[in-house]
C-alpha cells in the first residue's frame, strides 16, 4: 500500500489513464456495432434482436404523427377575400380564453383594416361597452361590433387586442352605407382622421389606410376640397342635375341620393367582375344588404321639397 503522497498521486494519474482507456474502447465498440448495423440491418424475424425493426417502424410513425399538423400548417395558405375581390393572408387573432376573434363586419374581413382607431364623440353609456349602431349608423340587421371606448372616447381601450369588439377603422363601403342613416357619425370620424393644415372634410371620407401624405397629394387634396371633388363620381351625377358639389352633404335627400347611386354603381362593378370570375359567395354583400333601399327617401330632381 502507498504511504507517501507521491505514490498516491503516481496511483491516481495510473487509474485515470486507465479509466480514459476503458471509456474509449468502449466508444469504439459502439461505433463498430452501429456500422455493422447499417451494414447489414436486422430483420423482424432476425433471431439475433427480434422486434428491432417494429420497434424502429413504431418510433418512425410516432415522430411522422408529431410532424404531420406542423408540415399541414405550413403548407396551407390561410387567405381571406379582400373588398377588391382579391386575396391576401388573413391574419388571424383569438382570444385569450380560447374563442375565435368574432366577426367585424359584414363586407370585409380583418385582413382589410390597417390600424387601431377611435373617434372624437358624444359620450353614451352602454351596460356592455359596445356602441349602439342604432344611434350610429347600424340597423337591426347590421351590426358592426364597434367598440365604444376606441370609436366614441379619446381613450385606449385596456382590453386591447383582446377585446372581443371592434378596433379597426371603417372602409368606404361601410361608410357609405352608414352615411345613408347617420351622418353624424361620418363627422365624429372626419374630425378625428383629418389631415394637419387641411381643411375638415364634410363628405364621405376615403379609406384612411389610402390617405395622401406627401406634399403634392396635399395640394392636389386641397385643390379637390376647394372645387368640391371629394367624391368625383357622386360629384358630376350631382352637377348634372344641377346641384352644387360642395354642399351636397349638408342635404339629407341628396346624402341618400348620392349613396343610392354609388351602391348601384358599386353593384355593377361586382357583376361585371363576377361574370368573367365566378365566385361562389362575396363576403362584402349580402341580400339583406340592399333591402333598405327601398326605404330611402329620394328627392325627384327639380323638386321644391327641403
Amino acid at each position: 500500500m502507498p504511504q507517501t503522497i507521491e505514490e498516491l498521486r503516481a496511483e491516481y494519474a495510473a487509474l485515470k489513464d486507465a479509466l480514459e482507456i476503458y471509456q474509449l474502447k468502449k466508444e469504439i465498440a459502439a461505433m463498430r456495432l452501429q456500422l455493422e448495423e447499417e451494414r447489414s440491418p436486422v430483420v423482424a424475424d432476425s433471431s439475433n434482436n427480434p422486434g428491432y425493426e417494429q420497434a424502429a417502424f413504431s418510433l418512425r410513425q410516432t415522430e411522422q404523427a408529431k410532424l404531420k399538423p406542423k408540415q399541414e400548417a405550413a403548407s396551407k395558405v390561410n387567405t381571406s377575400v379582400t373588398r377588391w375581390g382579391g386575396t391576401r393572408p388573413a391574419k388571424r387573432r383569438t382570444l385569450k380564453w380560447g374563442n375565435s376573434f368574432p366577426q367585424t363586419c359584414w363586407f370585409v374581413t380583418a385582413g382589410d383594416f390597417r390600424y387601431a382607431a377611435w373617434s372624437d364623440g358624444l359620450q353614451y353609456e352602454h351596460s356592455d361597452g359596445k356602441v349602439d349602431m342604432s344611434q350610429y349608423g347600424g340597423d337591426a340587421t347590421h351590426d358592426y361590433f364597434l367598440c365604444f371606448t376606441t370609436f366614441l372616447t379619446k381613450q385606449k381601450c385596456p382590453h386591447g387586442r383582446s377585446c372581443r369588439y371592434r378596433h379597426d377603422r371603417l372602409t368606404e363601403d361601410e361608410l357609405l352605407l352608414i352615411i345613408a342613416r347617420k351622418p353624424d357619425f361620418v363627422d365624429r370620424y372626419n374630425h378625428r382622421w383629418v389631415l394637419d393644415g387641411q381643411p375638415e372634410p364634410t363628405g364621405i371620407p376615403v379609406p384612411p389606410a389610402a390617405m395622401p401624405f406627401t406634399d403634392e397629394q396635399k395640394e392636389q387634396l386641397e385643390q379637390e376640397y376647394q372645387l368640391g371633388d371629394l367624391q368625383p363620381e357622386v360629384d358630376r351625377t350631382l352637377r348634372r342635375e344641377g346641384r352644387c358639389g360642395r354642399n351636397w352633404e349638408h342635404n339629407a335627400d341628396d346624402q341618400n341620393r348620392a349613396a343610392q347611386l354609388r351602391l348601384l354603381e358599386i353593384d355593377k362593378e361586382k357583376a361585371a367582375k363576377m361574370a368573367d370570375k365566378p365566385v361562389a359567395y362575396d363576403e362584402r354583400f349580402d341580400d339583406d344588404d340592399w333591402n333598405f333601399l327601398s326605404n330611402i327617401p329620394v328627392r325627384a330632381v327639380g323638386s321644391s321639397q327641403d
